[in-house]
């Protein structure tokens, strides 16, 4: 899980003195200054080996104490490289993880194809009265490095989503996996029991969504809901006149983690969390209809935790703006927009 905030104040947090704890003490980051820009994949197919690093730790002892770390970044590419944006986090001796990764920027390193740049990080802590304070900086011993941005002279600018395949799903706390599955054969033999968490009354989507039936007995009609078993039978329904986004979320986290992915079973407060976006700039907000396995509607209007590693899934019907099929469309995930730009068959 990414996280911008300064591991090193995440550390101070955890300081303690006698079983006293203290508010985050002040960390002197001797570093890159701070700024940043964006990226494409075609650059860099394997960034692992087209862009090395080497790095050590030199411990100095001057009155509370500091690390240094020494970073030297080989650009094994044919691109020069105008600025650079990565992510640290330390490690014991053990190879444990001891802290979040943090966020550095250089705007001013620029690496030209096949050279070398060297960085000097240095890591500063305090005492309180003169004690030493145990801190995590006495624990680390190795370091992760990874890529987060990488601006080419080109002004092309490489995304993390770019250069690293695996985190192209990530979102926060979240793995999002998202697909248009209109006219899709889904090969789903299990039996969900949909149940309609939200819904639009005016909407084309609720109108395919509910069936005439005959009361003969009042010799009158009345509307029943469909009942959706299949992931199939939502499409064989909502394909020619709607939109169908199949949404499986994933918490990554250590942490349970509470969310309301139906925003409209609120009070309207909260934004969508899914927007998308037609190749003719239609944008389509809320989701006329939103179907959840049986059991899940707590947790999808974040009523209930999802545990860690826990997955489930969301199905989401927009009404086609105007009868229009679009060729592409984009999605955007909390605003971000989502790494894939999706091409739907049968358009019109």
């Amino acid at each position: 899980m990414l996280k911008s905030v300064s591991f090193f104040y995440q550390l101070a947090k955890r300081d303690n003195y006698m079983g006293m704890r203290f508010a985050p003490l002040p960390l002197l980051l001797l570093l890159i200054c701070l700024s940043v820009p964006a990226f494409a994949n075609q650059y860099f197919p394997n960034i692992d080996e087209d862009l090395s690093y080497e790095y050590s730790f030199s411990q100095k002892y001057i009155v509370a104490g500091e690390r240094v770390l020494n970073i030297n970044i080989s650009n094994n590419t044919d691109n020069n490289i105008k600025a650079m944006e990565f992510e640290i986090r330390l490690k014991s001796a053990f190879g444990d993880v001891i802290s979040d990764w943090s966020i550095f920027v250089d705007p001013d390193l620029q690496i030209p194809a096949h050279t070398s740049k060297s960085l000097t990080l240095t890591l500063t802590k305090r005492s309180i009265f003169g004690a030493k304070l145990e801190n995590v900086l006495d624990q680390a011993k190795y370091i992760d490095l990874r890529y987060k941005r990488i601006l080419l002279d080109n002004d092309a600018l490489l995304s993390q989503r770019d250069l690293y395949p695996e985190l192209s799903y990530n979102y926060g706390p979240f793995k999002i996996e998202l697909d248009i599955i209109n006219n899709k054969k889904i090969n789903d033999p299990k039996k969900y029991s949909f149940f309609q968490a939200t819904y639009s009354e005016s909407s084309i989507a609720y109108d395919l969504s509910v069936l005439k039936r005959k009361d003969e007995s009042k010799r009158q009609y009345f509307d029943e809901r469909r009942k959706f078993d299949y992931i199939d039978q939502i499409v064989d329904i909502f394909s020619k006149d709607c939109l169908i986004l199949l949404a499986k979320i994933t918490n990554i986290s250590k942490e349970p983690q509470e969310k309301d992915w139906l925003p409209s079973s609120g009070y309207g407060l909260e934004p969508p969390v899914f927007i998308l976006v037609d190749d003719k700039d239609n944008q389509y907000n809320q989701p006329s209809l939103a179907y959840t396995p049986s059991g899940w509607w707590r947790i999808a209007t974040g009523r209930q935790v999802l545990c860690p590693d826990v997955t489930f899934f969301i199905i989401y019907v927009f009404d086609k703006i105007d009868g229009y099929t679009p060729k592409k469309l984009k999605v955007y995930v909390d605003e971000q927009e989502y790494y894939k730009t999706f091409l739907l068959t049968n358009a019109k």
